[in-house]
């Protein structure tokens, strides 16, 4: 005969053990239950059985709690409702009939439930869990677990009420007859509902993940930053943690165009409409148009995963843009700023997103945590460059950092190039001031190819862009030294046109650098030479290196045409029409950088000016 004793004393409650030592009952009280006369003879007996009981109990509660084993525990509970507890070692707990919690610790346990409503808890081992009859609570821990319900309405996965999540490693979950809920961890996870109507709930927002669908029928998620997946069947709703009042279903997800790989969804500016454009790469397709009420629309660049910055040149301002928790693209709020921006640079480490002037020569630094105005600086003053190449009506050069602490910002107009530090106070305030300043021979469009020597000295390449001719005899290479907060040019090698944006080859060793007269200088960077030219485009300005394909492409701006090089041999391999010329509507008909394909196959650029993909 099994009994359910509650609080007979402070030592003895509902059946509650530990794995680790044999649960003896003791410091029974019974105080007040003795003579001084107090008790009949029908009372006595009463007593005689309240104690024979109690020593039943002893008996039942020893026996139960299992010889200790180093393998580990064999606890089994009884119709109570049971509070069980493994040790250190492989455990094998069993509920049996009541509302029970059973919990291993940090073996490879096997934990049962039984027909209440239980709750199971693994933690550190590979643990299997089953649930039984009851509505039960199935936990993981930090071991790769399986979890199975049963025939009530489950939940599987779940480490409390405050939503944290109770498995990391790779675990099976599996409901069963009932109306469960299981919840995904952050290890490769399989999860597969019954003949209920299941609920998977994930932590994070549609966007956070990418959908696929494999022959085995298994629909997979995959964890965009982390890579961890999901393969779910049988899962009838699905609901996200980032994400209130809203199930989605297997099919809703992967017939969301938005919700793919990062690298293929790409947004442009297009200056001649003055939109955003929301592309599909791998299918070509326009996804979105998003009219900005703003002058040259020029780019969206991110600052997280997931929000970007619109730069309009002829306004002064930015306009936040976010993707929605499905991926979907929507504007946000707009930042003034006292000058028309140009491009933007964030840093990844202080998280400040630096940007140069359009119409003016000067900088503001925006906190992308915040989207505020942290510091601006420069000359304020409408000006613009005084040179042909590459149109030279903006008033500064791309801003470049030069580490979390210094930038540079390049003034087209003086030709100076001005070095600022940058420091936070202890009020949090961001604090800018010029260290110094050179003068060069003409004025710098950009910075690349960044390195520190032997003597932690930064040196970093700065392209000249020449002066009024289109074919220069002026335009320069320079290389920049910076040591402490002081600002040189420390080598320099003349070009036969103006530069643009160089890039470093893929072995380190070499510059390929495109000019405004249609041609590519190849530079020695250890010695600053040209070792080779190669015919290319008008307005020759942006090389993108394909490692994978031995390949360079140029992006000629002032031509209809695209120039393909091989980087080992240097040889050009041919010119390949983009764009098609129209000199009433266009004056550059290539956007500046575009997007190459995971597998290398393929090259995407949009013509900024004509509206063309």
């Amino acid at each position: 005969m099994e009994y359910c004793v509650v609080n007979i004393t402070n030592n003895i409650k509902q059946n509650s053990y530990q794995g680790n030592s044999t649960p003896a009952v003791t410091n029974i009280s019974t105080t007040g239950m003795r003579a001084r006369g107090e008790f009949s003879s029908p009372q006595t007996a009463i007593l005689t059985n309240i104690l024979e009981l109690i020593v039943l109990l002893i008996k039942q509660l020893n026996e139960q709690a299992g010889e200790q084993k180093p393998e580990g525990k064999t606890l089994t509970g009884g119709k109570c409702n049971d509070t069980l507890k493994g040790g250190k070692g492989d455990d094998a707990i069993r509920g049996k009939q009541g509302n029970d919690t059973l919990s291993g610790a940090k073996g490879n346990d096997r934990i049962f439930g039984g027909r209440g409503n239980d709750t199971l808890q693994g933690n550190s081992g590979n643990d299997i869990l089953r649930g039984g009859k009851g509505n039960d609570t199935l936990l993981g821990g930090k071991g790769n677990d399986k979890l199975f319900g049963g025939k009530g309405n489950d939940t599987l996965g779940r480490v409390n009420d405050n939503k944290s999540w109770g498995f990391y490693g790779n675990d099976y979950l599996q409901g069963g007859k009932g109306n469960d809920t299981l919840y995904v961890g952050k290890g490769n996870n399989t999860i597969i509902g019954g003949k209920g109507t299941d609920t998977a709930i994930f932590e994070g927002k549609p966007i956070d993940y990418t959908f696929t669908k494999e022959n085995d029928g298994y629909l997979i998620a995959t964890h965009k930053d982390s890579g961890t997946t999901a393969h779910l069947s049988n899962i009838e709703s699905i609901q996200f943690k980032g994400v209130e009042d809203k199930s989605y279903t297997e099919d809703s997800l992967l017939n969301n165009k938005y919700l793919t790989d990062r690298r293929d969804i790409s947004v442009y500016g297009d200056t001649t409409l003055n939109r955003m454009v929301v592309m599909k790469l791998s299918t070509m397709e326009l996804l979105q148009e998003l009219p900005v009420d703003a002058k040259s629309v020029y780019s969206a660049d991110y600052v997280t995963a997931d929000k970007a910055y619109i730069t309009p040149r002829g306004s002064h301002f930015i306009q936040l843009l976010h993707r929605n928790a499905d991926g979907e693209f929507e504007k946000g709020k707009i930042v003034d700023l006292p000058f028309s921006p140009r491009t933007p640079n964030r840093n990844n480490n202080n998280g400040l997103v630096l940007y140069s002037g359009a119409d003016k020569p000067m900088f503001a630094l925006i906190d992308s945590a915040t989207d505020e105005v942290v510091a601006t600086g420069g000359r304020n003053q409408v000006t613009k460059g005084t040179f042909d190449n590459y149109d030279s009506k903006w008033s500064t050069g791309h801003a470049q950092w030069i580490n979390d602490k210094q930038f540079i910002l390049p003034d087209r107009q003086t030709n100076e190039l001005t070095l600022y530090k940058v420091s936070k106070e202890d009020n949090g305030a961001w604090n800018v001031e010029k260290t110094d300043s050179l003068i060069a021979p003409g004025s710098v469009h950009t910075f690349f190819g960044k390195r520190m020597d032997a003597n932690g000295d930064i040196k970093i390449f700065a392209p000249g862009e020449g002066h009024n001719e289109v074919n220069n005899t002026d335009a320069n290479l320079y290389e920049l030294k910076i040591s402490g907060d002081n600002l040189s040019i420390n080598r320099q090698v003349n070009v036969s046109g103006g530069l643009h944006h160089p890039g470093i080859h893929p072995n380190g060793k070499l510059i390929y650098a495109p000019t405004s007269n249609g041609q590519v200088n190849i530079i020695n960077r250890e010695n600053m030479e040209v070792i080779k030219t190669i015919e290319a485009g008008k307005g020759a300005g942006h090389v993108v290196f394909i490692a994978e394909r031995n390949l360079a492409l140029i992006v000629n701006h002032n031509d209809t045409f695209m120039t393909a090089i091989d980087i080992t041999t240097h040889e050009k391999i041919k010119d390949f029409e983009v764009a098609v010329d129209d000199p009433d509507h266009n004056t550059s008909l290539q956007a500046h950088t575009g997007r190459v394909s995971a597998d290398k196959q393929y090259f995407y650029n949009f013509a900024s000016d004509s509206g063309t993909f």
